[in-house]
């Protein structure tokens, strides 16, 4: 009985990680959605301390080195929620105002 329970919570977690895992990766993302991703807010309050030098002083300069980090490390950038949920906010989740 405890193989099948430990089989059957085997299967569910692949089902789920087959179902989620897409989530956390930028494949298939462009650079707009990226940009669109580093412009979040609540992105931003959770990850603008990366940006150094140019990239903490302005913010063309800080969502061209965002996305470039997203490029070159993603999963560095879903501590707490998968990344591309950054994607699903209205219009004011976002600050496209400076």
């Amino acid at each position: 009985m405890l193989t099948s329970s430990l089989k059957h919570l085997q299967e569910r977690t692949l089902s789920h990680n087959a179902h989620t895992a897409d989530m956390f990766t930028i494949d298939g993302l462009s650079d707009k959605q990226l940009w669109r991703i580093s412009r979040h807010k609540e992105f931003i309050s959770t990850y603008s301390g990366l940006a150094k030098g140019d990239a903490g002083k302005n913010w063309t300069a800080y969502s061209d080195f965002i996305v470039g980090e997203i490029k070159k490390d993603p999963s560095k950038f879903s501590k707490k929620r998968p990344i591309r949920e950054y994607l699903d906010g209205n219009e004011a989740d976002y600050d496209f105002s400076r």
